[in-house]
């Protein structure tokens, strides 16, 4: 189960990147599917699915958090790097 959380946190980091929180609320459920599916079927019990459930979600949210601070520390740099790239192209005549 280890490896679903390792997913759901890099899951919450590219929505972080480029959604808004609403999309939490659908990435949820269906990790919450997932994992209830996955771990009925390897016959785990249901203290070890709520904890794991409970943790995806809680990594889902925390990747999340960190990928918007990751785009909001680098959305200047290339809003600024795409102006440059922009103005150093020569025009067609």
């Amino acid at each position: 189960m280890a490896v679903l959380l390792i997913i759901s946190t890099i899951c919450g980091i590219l929505l972080g990147f480029h959604f808004r929180v609403l999309v939490l609320v659908p990435a949820m459920l269906l990790a919450t599917a997932v994992i209830t599916v996955t771990s009925f079927t390897h016959g785990l019990g249901l203290g070890t699915i709520a904890l794991t459930v409970l943790g995806a979600t809680a990594l889902l949210q925390i990747g999340y958090v960190a990928g918007c601070v990751v785009r909001a520390a680098y959305l200047p740099t290339l809003t600024t790097l795409r102006y440059r790239l922009l103005r150093s192209k020569p025009a067609l005549n």
